[in-house]
């Protein structure tokens, strides 16, 4: 599956620092996908949490680390471009 890129890095950002779990509303907003793509993403979290071993408490939400790390979303690189940014 094709991950598309972030619709904003420093709401990206925001949602990693304020979320422990992720609705698909919130990957919604972090891509700017429709409902059905946003669930496609949300899977892909799901089976990823199930193939490190994370207990799931809900198929409603995924960890927010978790998820950023199945799609392969770097963080730590968020954070520098967003440094760079402010400069």
């Amino acid at each position: 599956m094709n991950i598309p890129q972030i619709k904003d890095i420093q709401r990206a950002y925001e949602i990693y620092q304020t979320r422990t779990t992720l609705s698909r509303q919130d990957i919604r907003e972090l891509f700017g996908v429709g409902n059905t793509y946003a669930g496609l993403l949300k899977a892909v979290a799901l089976q990823h949490e199930k193939d490190i071993g994370v207990v799931q408490y809900s198929t409603k939400t995924v960890r927010t680390e978790e998820a950023f790390e199945a799609w392969g979303i770097d963080i730590e690189r968020i954070e520098k471009r967003i440094r760079e940014l402010e400069k």
